[in-house]
């Protein structure tokens, strides 16, 4: 071969040679910028999740607090009927059961 097809390889070898370095070049920086992306993106992913569950954990506690007020209100209400029908019924009752015994007593 001729000495300037040989120089022209060798140029052509040594461009190839720095397009590919080139290119290793740019790859590496491409995948420094996605690895910094996926990065930030999953600490905005990690604030979201943690805002969404401090959200719901307080929407829950919130409803945990209005079922339970509405728990001690029936409670409450529960007490006062039973208090009530002790008081309307009790009165009668110890009557009607003073009265059978008086009459079991005098064997009626």
């Amino acid at each position: 071969m001729k000495q300037s097809v040989l120089d022209g390889v060798v140029a052509i070898e040594a461009k190839a040679a720095g397009v590919v370095a080139e290119a290793k070049t740019r790859a590496r920086q491409v995948r420094d910028q996605v690895k910094a992306d996926l990065e930030r993106l999953a600490q905005e992913l990690e604030r979201e999740g943690k805002a969404e569950i401090e959200t719901h954990a307080a929407a829950a506690e919130a409803r945990k607090a209005a079922a339970q007020r509405k728990l001690d209100d029936q409670l409450r209400a529960a007490l006062g009927a039973l208090e009530k029908v002790k008081t309307e019924r009790t009165g009668p009752l110890t009557e009607e059961l003073t009265r059978l015994l008086e009459q079991r007593a005098d064997g009626d």
